[in-house]
Protein backbone atom coordinates (compact mmCIF):
# COMPACT_ATOMS: atom_id res chain seq x y z
CA UNK A 1 0.00 0.00 0.00
CA UNK A 2 1.45 3.78 -0.81
CA UNK A 3 1.99 5.64 2.00
CA UNK A 4 0.53 9.37 1.52
CA UNK A 5 2.14 12.59 2.82
CA UNK A 6 -0.48 15.32 4.25
CA UNK A 7 0.95 18.59 5.93
CA UNK A 8 -0.99 20.46 9.28
CA UNK A 9 -0.06 22.10 12.23
CA UNK A 10 0.43 20.21 15.68
CA UNK A 11 -3.41 21.49 16.95
CA UNK A 12 -5.17 19.73 13.83
CA UNK A 13 -2.94 16.75 14.53
CA UNK A 14 -4.36 15.93 17.65
CA UNK A 15 -7.31 16.04 16.03
CA UNK A 16 -6.94 14.15 13.29
CA UNK A 17 -5.90 11.27 15.45
CA UNK A 18 -9.07 10.75 16.51
CA UNK A 19 -11.66 11.26 13.30
CA UNK A 20 -9.30 11.04 10.34
CA UNK A 21 -8.51 13.88 7.74
CA UNK A 22 -11.76 15.28 6.30
CA UNK A 23 -12.25 16.03 2.81
CA UNK A 24 -12.51 20.21 2.50
CA UNK A 25 -13.78 22.46 -0.23
CA UNK A 26 -11.42 22.98 -2.86
CA UNK A 27 -11.39 26.39 -5.36
CA UNK A 28 -12.17 24.40 -8.23
CA UNK A 29 -15.52 22.61 -6.91
CA UNK A 30 -15.92 19.19 -4.61
CA UNK A 31 -14.14 18.04 -1.86
CA UNK A 32 -10.50 16.73 -0.62
CA UNK A 33 -7.07 16.24 0.87
CA UNK A 34 -4.05 17.69 -0.76
CA UNK A 35 -1.07 15.13 0.09
CA UNK A 36 1.81 13.95 -1.45
CA UNK A 37 3.05 10.55 -2.29
CA UNK A 38 5.95 9.49 0.25
CA UNK A 39 9.10 9.49 -2.68
CA UNK A 40 12.84 8.45 -2.34
CA UNK A 41 12.98 12.55 -2.78
CA UNK A 42 12.44 13.37 0.69
CA UNK A 43 12.30 17.09 -0.46
CA UNK A 44 9.68 16.74 -3.19
CA UNK A 45 7.58 14.81 -0.92
CA UNK A 46 7.37 17.15 1.84
CA UNK A 47 8.12 20.69 -0.53
CA UNK A 48 4.97 22.05 0.29
CA UNK A 49 5.66 22.60 3.94
CA UNK A 50 7.05 26.13 3.94
CA UNK A 51 4.31 27.96 1.26
CA UNK A 52 1.33 25.73 3.96
CA UNK A 53 3.38 27.73 7.08
CA UNK A 54 2.96 30.97 4.55
CA UNK A 55 -0.36 30.93 3.54
CA UNK A 56 -2.25 29.52 7.12
CA UNK A 57 -0.11 28.78 9.72
CA UNK A 58 2.00 31.43 9.95
CA UNK A 59 5.16 30.43 12.69
CA UNK A 60 3.30 27.27 13.85
CA UNK A 61 5.14 24.39 12.86
CA UNK A 62 4.08 21.79 11.07
CA UNK A 63 4.18 17.92 11.57
CA UNK A 64 3.74 15.32 8.45
CA UNK A 65 0.75 12.53 8.69
CA UNK A 66 1.53 9.35 7.12
CA UNK A 67 -1.31 7.36 5.70
CA UNK A 68 -2.02 4.43 3.50
CA UNK A 69 -4.12 3.93 0.56
CA UNK A 70 -4.72 1.13 -1.95
CA UNK A 71 -2.71 1.03 -5.11
CA UNK A 72 -5.74 0.85 -7.03
CA UNK A 73 -7.44 4.40 -5.48
CA UNK A 74 -8.18 7.11 -7.99
CA UNK A 75 -6.52 10.31 -7.13
CA UNK A 76 -6.16 13.80 -9.28
CA UNK A 77 -2.47 14.69 -9.89
CA UNK A 78 -0.88 17.67 -11.79
CA UNK A 79 1.02 20.68 -11.10
CA UNK A 80 -0.82 23.26 -8.88
CA UNK A 81 -1.12 26.11 -12.06
CA UNK A 82 -2.29 23.32 -14.76
CA UNK A 83 -5.36 20.85 -14.74
CA UNK A 84 -4.87 17.61 -13.13
CA UNK A 85 -5.35 13.51 -14.25
CA UNK A 86 -7.04 11.28 -13.18
CA UNK A 87 -5.10 8.17 -12.24
CA UNK A 88 -4.28 5.95 -9.25
CA UNK A 89 -2.42 6.61 -6.70
CA UNK A 90 0.77 4.46 -7.52
CA UNK A 91 0.56 6.23 -11.05
CA UNK A 92 0.92 9.52 -9.73
CA UNK A 93 3.45 8.69 -7.91
CA UNK A 94 5.22 7.86 -11.07
CA UNK A 95 4.39 10.93 -12.40
CA UNK A 96 5.62 12.90 -10.03
CA UNK A 97 9.04 10.54 -9.64
CA UNK A 98 9.76 11.17 -13.78
CA UNK A 99 8.95 14.53 -13.92
CA UNK A 100 11.78 16.95 -15.09
CA UNK A 101 11.03 19.30 -12.18
CA UNK A 102 8.79 17.64 -9.68
CA UNK A 103 7.99 21.00 -7.17
CA UNK A 104 4.62 22.43 -7.90
CA UNK A 105 3.49 19.06 -8.21
CA UNK A 106 0.31 18.35 -5.86
CA UNK A 107 -2.70 14.81 -5.22
CA UNK A 108 -5.85 15.42 -4.33
CA UNK A 109 -7.59 12.52 -2.82
CA UNK A 110 -11.53 13.14 -3.42
CA UNK A 111 -12.64 11.95 -0.03
CA UNK A 112 -11.74 11.57 3.58
CA UNK A 113 -9.14 9.54 5.45
CA UNK A 114 -10.15 7.23 7.77
CA UNK A 115 -8.57 7.20 11.12
CA UNK A 116 -7.68 3.63 10.44
CA UNK A 117 -5.83 4.49 7.37
CA UNK A 118 -3.04 6.90 9.02
CA UNK A 119 -0.17 4.94 9.55
CA UNK A 120 1.88 7.66 12.44
CA UNK A 121 2.46 11.63 12.84
CA UNK A 122 6.08 12.48 12.54
CA UNK A 123 8.18 15.67 13.11
CA UNK A 124 9.25 17.12 9.85
CA UNK A 125 12.43 20.12 9.18
CA UNK A 126 10.16 23.69 9.00
CA UNK A 127 12.70 24.87 6.45
CA UNK A 128 12.05 22.24 3.45
CA UNK A 129 9.93 23.41 0.51
CA UNK A 130 9.48 26.73 -1.31
CA UNK A 131 7.67 29.61 -0.80
CA UNK A 132 5.04 31.83 -3.25
CA UNK A 133 5.88 29.25 -6.02
CA UNK A 134 9.21 26.87 -6.95
CA UNK A 135 11.34 29.33 -8.50
CA UNK A 136 10.67 32.18 -6.49
CA UNK A 137 14.00 31.94 -5.01
CA UNK A 138 16.28 34.87 -5.92
CA UNK A 139 13.67 36.87 -8.24
CA UNK A 140 12.46 39.87 -6.41
CA UNK A 141 8.61 40.15 -5.62
CA UNK A 142 6.32 42.17 -7.23
CA UNK A 143 5.15 44.18 -4.50
CA UNK A 144 5.72 44.84 -1.21
CA UNK A 145 3.18 46.40 0.56
CA UNK A 146 0.89 44.82 3.55
CA UNK A 147 -1.74 43.00 0.99
CA UNK A 148 0.75 41.15 -1.43
CA UNK A 149 3.18 40.06 1.86
CA UNK A 150 1.20 40.10 5.04
CA UNK A 151 2.65 39.66 8.20
CA UNK A 152 4.38 36.66 7.75
CA UNK A 153 7.84 35.39 8.78
CA UNK A 154 10.53 37.49 7.26
CA UNK A 155 8.09 39.95 5.72
CA UNK A 156 9.89 43.04 7.39
CA UNK A 157 13.29 42.41 6.71
CA UNK A 158 12.31 42.06 2.75
CA UNK A 159 10.38 45.80 3.03
CA UNK A 160 13.51 46.83 4.52
CA UNK A 161 15.43 45.40 2.06
CA UNK A 162 13.77 46.30 -1.05
CA UNK A 163 11.66 49.03 0.00
CA UNK A 164 7.67 50.02 0.75
CA UNK A 165 5.41 50.82 -2.17
CA UNK A 166 5.14 55.16 -2.13
CA UNK A 167 1.47 54.20 -1.25
CA UNK A 168 0.63 54.55 2.49
CA UNK A 169 -1.14 51.48 3.87
CA UNK A 170 -4.37 52.82 5.35
CA UNK A 171 -4.78 52.54 8.83
CA UNK A 172 -7.69 50.52 10.23
CA UNK A 173 -9.96 53.54 11.12
CA UNK A 174 -9.58 54.27 7.56
CA UNK A 175 -10.47 51.15 6.54
CA UNK A 176 -13.38 51.25 8.67
CA UNK A 177 -14.33 54.44 7.43
CA UNK A 178 -14.27 52.65 3.72
CA UNK A 179 -16.78 49.68 4.80
CA UNK A 180 -19.28 52.13 6.33
CA UNK A 181 -19.72 54.76 3.64
CA UNK A 182 -18.37 53.68 0.66
CA UNK A 183 -21.39 52.43 -2.22
CA UNK A 184 -18.94 50.92 -4.51
CA UNK A 185 -18.44 46.56 -3.66
CA UNK A 186 -14.73 46.77 -5.41
CA UNK A 187 -13.37 49.98 -2.75
CA UNK A 188 -15.17 47.40 -0.13
CA UNK A 189 -13.50 44.36 -0.96
CA UNK A 190 -9.72 46.33 -1.05
CA UNK A 191 -10.68 47.62 2.49
CA UNK A 192 -11.85 43.95 3.98
CA UNK A 193 -8.68 42.52 2.14
CA UNK A 194 -6.19 45.08 3.87
CA UNK A 195 -7.67 43.93 7.09
CA UNK A 196 -5.92 40.47 6.73
CA UNK A 197 -2.83 42.07 7.13
CA UNK A 198 -2.62 40.80 11.04
CA UNK A 199 -4.37 39.41 13.62
CA UNK A 200 -7.47 41.87 15.16
CA UNK A 201 -9.88 41.51 17.76
CA UNK A 202 -13.49 43.54 17.56
CA UNK A 203 -15.27 41.38 14.87
CA UNK A 204 -18.65 42.57 15.71
CA UNK A 205 -17.30 45.80 13.94
CA UNK A 206 -17.96 43.59 10.82
CA UNK A 207 -21.31 42.40 11.61
CA UNK A 208 -23.10 44.80 9.95
CA UNK A 209 -21.70 43.56 6.37
CA UNK A 210 -23.57 40.24 6.91
CA UNK A 211 -26.76 41.04 5.01
CA UNK A 212 -24.76 43.58 2.27
CA UNK A 213 -26.34 42.31 -1.32
CA UNK A 214 -22.96 42.46 -2.82
CA UNK A 215 -21.72 38.82 -3.26
CA UNK A 216 -17.99 39.94 -3.53
CA UNK A 217 -18.30 41.83 -0.12
CA UNK A 218 -19.40 38.98 0.99
CA UNK A 219 -16.41 37.22 0.10
CA UNK A 220 -14.24 39.61 1.16
CA UNK A 221 -16.02 39.58 4.87
CA UNK A 222 -15.12 35.70 5.00
CA UNK A 223 -11.58 36.37 3.99
CA UNK A 224 -11.04 39.12 6.67
CA UNK A 225 -12.54 36.96 9.55
CA UNK A 226 -10.31 34.39 9.16
CA UNK A 227 -7.65 37.25 11.00
CA UNK A 228 -10.24 37.76 14.08
CA UNK A 229 -10.20 36.37 17.23
CA UNK A 230 -13.01 35.32 19.20
CA UNK A 231 -16.60 33.77 19.25
CA UNK A 232 -17.95 36.38 17.13
CA UNK A 233 -15.78 35.92 13.90
CA UNK A 234 -16.68 31.90 14.19
CA UNK A 235 -20.63 32.61 14.06
CA UNK A 236 -20.04 35.01 11.50
CA UNK A 237 -18.43 32.52 9.63
CA UNK A 238 -20.15 29.82 10.37
CA UNK A 239 -23.24 31.82 9.25
CA UNK A 240 -21.25 32.39 5.70
CA UNK A 241 -21.28 28.58 4.73
CA UNK A 242 -25.07 28.71 5.17
CA UNK A 243 -25.29 31.69 2.13
CA UNK A 244 -27.18 30.97 -0.78
CA UNK A 245 -23.77 31.43 -3.03
CA UNK A 246 -21.66 28.96 -3.34
CA UNK A 247 -18.21 30.52 -3.63
CA UNK A 248 -19.13 32.62 -0.80
CA UNK A 249 -19.94 29.23 1.39
CA UNK A 250 -16.40 27.54 0.24
CA UNK A 251 -14.73 30.70 1.29
CA UNK A 252 -16.32 30.96 5.10
CA UNK A 253 -15.48 26.96 5.34
CA UNK A 254 -12.02 27.91 3.80
CA UNK A 255 -11.50 30.58 6.38
CA UNK A 256 -12.79 28.40 9.49
CA UNK A 257 -9.63 25.77 8.23
CA UNK A 258 -7.24 27.98 7.94
CA UNK A 259 -8.02 29.42 11.66
CA UNK A 260 -8.25 26.01 13.13
CA UNK A 261 -11.56 26.48 13.50
CA UNK A 262 -12.70 23.56 11.59
CA UNK A 263 -14.17 21.73 14.34
CA UNK A 264 -17.29 23.97 14.58
CA UNK A 265 -18.88 22.37 11.37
Amino acid sequence: MPICVHLTSEKNARHILRTGIKAMPIATGGKGVFCMPALPNYYASHQWLREIRRGSHGRTPLVAIDFRLPSNEMVLVGHFSEPHVQVTISEAAGIIMSAEEPLGYEILLPRSVARDEIHKVRSVPQVIGWRYYPKAKGNRPSCTCNCCIRGEYGANKLRQRLGMPDTKPASKQEMMEVLRNAKDPDAMCGALYSLGTKKRNNPEELEFLLEHPSVDVQRGLAYALRFYRGKGATSMLVHLTKHEDEQVRLDAQESLTDSGREGVL
